[in-house]
């Protein structure tokens, strides 16, 4: 036999449910996992949650998440990890017998490197496009 029980986290938010199994030592008596209550949660509506007080099911608004926008320095070193791998992924074209338009190549690389110069860098990059 068993009971469906209510798993929290550790600030009591409601997590999921969960099985508390019988004990097979102790008829009737069920063996409730760490971290969880055998009171059910209530309904709530759209925007708000259940929290475990520890003793009862309160209701709280959920709070709003402010989004996090990247820094300055995170897109530059987004844009450098970019360009990083754009430049690894044609370092063949630079070799003496590199098939294509070595010259063409040389080129675009140029343009990777001199990305940090445009304007608008680093919110606005125009990405070179690879020779044919």
């Amino acid at each position: 036999m068993e009971k469906i029980v209510y798993q929290l986290d550790a600030g009591g938010l409601l997590l999921g449910t969960t099985v508390a199994d019988e004990s097979p030592l102790e008829p009737g008596v069920f063996l409730i996992p760490a971290g969880c209550v055998e009171i059910a949660p209530p309904a709530v509506a759209e925007g708000l949650r259940p929290r475990w007080t520890g003793e009862a099911w309160a209701v709280e608004v959920i709070p709003a998440v402010e989004p996090v926008l990247p820094t300055d320095e995170d897109l530059i070193a987004a844009a450098r990890r970019r360009r990083d791998i754009l430049l690894k992924r044609c370092d063949f074209t630079q070799l003496p017998d590199a098939p294509g338009d070595t010259a063409a190549w040389a080129v675009y690389r140029q343009a990777l490197r001199d990305i940090t110069a445009q304007p608008g860098f680093p919110a606005a990059i125009d990405w070179p496009v690879p020779p044919a």
